[in-house]
């Protein structure tokens, strides 16, 4: 196995992009970085999972890709297809300001993009040796 230092610093990265999240998640003009947060908090994660069992390490954002190679070593995370699948799309499109998809910025949305980041956030760590 990896390094726990490694392993340590996404992990240290992730609840970074966590604890952003949820000390801005009320804060309407704040909505895309939320979302952003959420999903590189996912995304970090994922990879700290990947990293620490030594799986094939991509340098993407697809959170459904990375879940699918955390998945070849451990089937309990296809429990967080959904979760993955929603928070995706926050990477790229919420970071451009001619950004059409309102309905992904809505309050409610975002309230959710954060419950799915703690979800994931949750579940990986409760999978690290």
């Amino acid at each position: 196995m990896v390094s726990k230092t490694i392993v340590n610093e996404w992990l240290k990265l992730a609840e970074k992009d966590l604890k952003i999240a949820q000390e801005d998640i009320g804060k309407k003009d704040r909505l895309e970085d939320v979302g952003f947060h959420c999903q590189q908090a996912a995304e970090k994660f994922l990879k700290s999972y990947i990293v620490a069992f030594e799986l094939s390490f991509q340098k993407i954002h697809d959170l459904e890709t990375l879940l699918e190679i955390c998945i070849e070593k451990d089937s309990s995370f296809s429990e967080l297809r959904t979760q993955c699948r929603l928070l995706t799309p926050f990477y790229i499109p919420s970071r451009y300001p001619d950004f059409e998809d309102e309905t992904k910025l809505k309050s409610k949305n975002i309230k959710d993009a954060l419950k799915y980041a703690e979800k994931i956030a949750y579940f990986v760590k409760s999978k690290l040796p």
